[in-house]
């Protein structure tokens, strides 16, 4: 039995259930195709769609810390492909990290 079988017997939030099924596809149809490119990138969502289904259930600052590090590898796989993103998206991405890291911080030291 499939890890995503397994997963869509239990109770899990639909929405978070619909992206996670669609990254899975993705990535399956990229692994398929051997595109390394679409394979990273939807490796990526593959990663946000756990982390959306550990946070009910995680501590919030390891929920935090796992969005930070998924901000860097989203980075990471732009800059592999290529894409030159604008001073307003490099900007907005690395307030989201640095929010990330804050409230894990607050988490962390309350």
């Amino acid at each position: 039995m499939s890890s995503s079988a397994i997963i869509d017997r239990t109770q899990q939030p639909p929405r978070v259930m619909a992206l996670l099924h669609t990254s899975l596809k993705s990535l399956q149809t990229a692994v398929g195709a051997r595109s390394v490119r679409a394979a990273e990138q939807a490796s990526v969502e593959v990663a946000q769609s756990a982390i959306d289904l550990e946070a009910r259930y995680l501590p919030p600052q390891q929920v935090e810390v796992a969005r930070f590090h998924l901000h860097t590898q989203q980075l990471r796989v732009a800059a592999a492909a290529g894409i030159d993103a604008t001073e307003n998206d490099r900007n907005r991405c690395e307030r989201s990290a640095w929010r990330s890291v804050a409230r894990a911080v607050r988490l962390a030291m309350a």
